[in-house]
Formats: structure tokens, C-alpha cells, sequence
């Protein structure tokens, strides 16, 4: 079988969808299969084997056709089909194409398709993205190519479920695989915090670059708590993934940085607190649990299925949930315990191995006979 995997989302250096596309991708390729797999981007600048430097079993097909055009061709006429670029340029027909990520796409007929979708946060709240980012999702079509998908992969019970209820997709049209990580995501090559130049004591938010994170919030809460108790006077709020001004000297916004600074913070931080509104799945959350570091979370959305009670829940609506919440886990150093130790056994349930032993399943349910 003919398996081809879009993988322009993971040309994209940060987040959470460039890190699963990467990271889905490679273990699928690392498992004995006879199947032959093609991985297709789009870009001038970058290429499949920058995303994917290592991969040796597969084939790489890389078009140079400007993003706007092919967009737009694709929105205005279905055309062109994907497959049939792939299959003139390697000479191989496609059995099935998989699209770890919602992107302009358009196959032929006779050629399975199978969609990963994260989250539905674009329909609910779409006051938090720009309008660019709005009409984008609007021109992508997404309720569309879920009901033409011959299969989506959820990467939560809380996606598939807005899939059902607000696309009307069938349920037994939808399998949920969770994310994995990595055996090396503890590996920070040796990192340390004296070289990053940050403060000795710090809890951290993760890839702030959305409203929906809630940083607002949780400035607010930080704030009220710096102003209650000072034994947490010296305390800091480090950022990643946006980059402001500094509203003050207890919080630093890092913007974007690499993994291993990022897991260096991570494993040094007091807690992870991460008030999302709305989540998907939340990568971080396993990243906190794998390095030992406390978590507090959202109780709402995919937060809690995917915590599973291994991190402390607070109202992202309530910024004394969230101070209560800091305070607690802060000065208590057997919650503190309590909550690595839960972390350290929820993370043992998630595998980019087993994630990818069942997407493989998927794709090749989905060949079209």
C-alpha cells in the first residue's frame, strides 16, 4: 500500500501541531510495515527531510508552487488533486493520504483520505483568532473535509465528541489515539538555568500565543497572590511562546524557544499552570508529568480527560480558583509530591509508539478497495 502524509504542518518550527506531526510521522516510519510511505510539502524555502533530517524509508516529494496559488485553486476549482502531483513525480498510484493537520487538500476519487483533528476551538470561539486566521478556517472547509474524511483521528474523546455534535460526523467514523512522547523529552542537553539567565524560583505558562490560553487571568492571579503571601514575594511568572512587553520585573516573556531550553524551564519550574479555556488534548500537561514537574490546569475541555486527577483543577473563569489553587500547591510540599507522583504514573499512558501502531491500523482500514 501507498501511503502519502502531508506534512506541510510540520515545517513550522514551534507548537503543538508541528511537534505531533513530527513526532506521528516518525515512529510511523520506524514500524515494520511492507507499506510504502511518501511524504509530501509544499514550501520554497523548506523542505520534508529539514522537518524529517533522519528519515531514510521514505520517499520525499516537495513542490514549489506558491501557498496562495495552490491554495486558492484548491478552494475555487478542487484542483489540483494532491495524490496525482505525488504519483507523477514518484510514478506510484496513492492508496491512502494522511493529513495530520486540517490544510488546503484535494485527492481524487479512488484515493482514501484520513484527517487528525485537535480541536474545535475555531467554531466555538472564534473571537479568539484574528481575521485572518477566521477566514482561513472558514476557506479551509473543515466540517467538510471531516464528513468526506474516509476517517478522522481525534486526539481526545472531548474533539470527537464536538466533531459528532457540531459536524455530524458518525461516531464510528472516529477513532481517538492520544498523543505520545518522546523517550528523550527529559534530554535538555544539559541545559542549566544559570545559562538561561532566569530566576531561581518560577512557575511557568506554556506557548501563551492564543487567547485561549488564559494568560490574562493568571497574570491577574499571580499578582493577587505575590500581594497575599509573602513568603512567595520572590516568586516569578516566566512565558513562553508570545513575546511582550514586561508588564513587571516578577514576569519575563521568553517568546518562542527551543525544546531543550524549553524542557530545562519546564523541569526547573515550581508548577506548570496552564487556566486554558479550551483544549484538545495539551501535550504540555505530559511533558510537566514526565519531568516531575506539579501541574495546575483547567478542569475544563480534553484538560481532564487527559490529566486524568493528576493535576490540581481550577476554574479558568475564577482568578481566586487559580490563586487558591498557586498557593496551595506552592507552599504544600506533599501536595507537591502527591501531584509529581501522579504525574509520573498518568504519563506512563501515553506512547508515540502505541499512537502510531493505531493511526497505522486506521490507514490501512482505509484503503479503498
Amino acid at each position: 500500500m501507498v501511503i502519502a502524509i502531508d506534512v506541510r504542518s510540520a515545517l513550522g518550527e514551534y507548537g503543538g501541531i508541528p511537534l505531533y506531526t513530527k513526532s506521528i510521522v516518525r515512529h510511523l516510519l520506524a514500524l515494520p510495515s511492507y507499506h510504502t510511505f511518501i511524504l509530501f510539502s509544499n514550501s520554497y524555502t523548506l523542505r520534508a527531510a529539514d522537518a524529517f533530517p533522519l528519515v531514510a524509508s521514505a520517499k520525499m516529494v516537495d513542490c514549489k508552487i506558491p501557498n496562495k496559488l495552490l491554495s486558492s485553486s484548491i478552494f475555487f476549482s478542487s484542483r489540483p488533486y494532491l495524490d496525482k502531483i505525488v504519483e507523477k513525480k514518484t510514478g506510484m498510484q496513492v492508496d491512502v493520504w494522511f493529513s495530520p493537520n486540517l490544510n488546503f487538500t484535494c485527492v481524487s476519487p479512488q484515493c482514501a483520505t484520513v484527517l487528525t483533528a485537535h480541536d474545535l476551538s475555531f467554531e466555538f470561539f472564534p473571537e479568539w483568532y484574528s481575521l485572518k486566521m477566521r477566514f482561513w478556517h472558514r476557506a479551509v472547509m473543515p466540517r467538510t473535509q471531516c464528513k468526506n474524511a474516509s476517517h478522522i483521528i481525534s486526539v481526545s474523546h472531548h474533539t470527537k465528541n464536538d466533531l459528532i455534535s457540531l459536524y455530524g460526523v458518525s461516531e464510528k467514523n472516529v477513532s481517538v489515539i492520544y498523543h505520545g512522547l518522546d523517550n528523550n523529552a527529559v534530554d535538555s542537553t544539559a541545559v542549566s538555568s544559570e545559562e538561561l539567565d532566569v530566576p531561581s524560583r518560577y512557575i511557568l505558562i506554556a506557548g501563551a500565543n492564543s487567547k485561549r490560553k488564559n494568560l490574562h487571568t493568571l497574570i491577574q492571579s499571580f499578582y493577587q497572590l505575590k500581594h497575599e503571601y509573602a513568603d512567595l514575594a520572590d516568586l516569578h511568572l516566566l512565558v513562553t511562546g508570545a513575546r511582550e512587553a514586561q508588564p513587571s520585573q516578577d514576569i519575563r516573556f521568553l517568546g518562542f524557544v527551543s525544546r531543550a531550553v524549553y524542557l530545562c524551564i519546564l523541569r526547573n519550574a515550581e508548577a506548570l499552570v496552564y487556566p486554558s479555556f479550551y483544549e484538545g488534548f495539551g501535550l504540555p500537561l505530559l511533558e510537566a508529568f514526565r519531568v516531575g514537574t506539579p501541574v495546575i490546569a483547567s478542569a475544563h475541555s480534553g484538560l481532564s480527560e487527559i490529566g486524568n486527577g493528576a493535576f490540581y483543577p481550577v476554574d479558568p473563569y475564577d482568578t481566586g480558583s487559580v490563586v487558591r489553587a498557586l498557593a496551595e500547591v506552592l507552599r504544600d510540599n506533599k501536595l507537591k509530591e502527591y501531584l509529581k507522583n501522579k504525574g509520573f504514573k498518568r504519563v506512563k499512558d501515553f506512547s508515540w509508539n502505541t499512537a502510531a501502531h493505531k493511526t497505522l491500523r486506521v490507514l490501512e482500514q482505509c484503503k479503498k478497495i
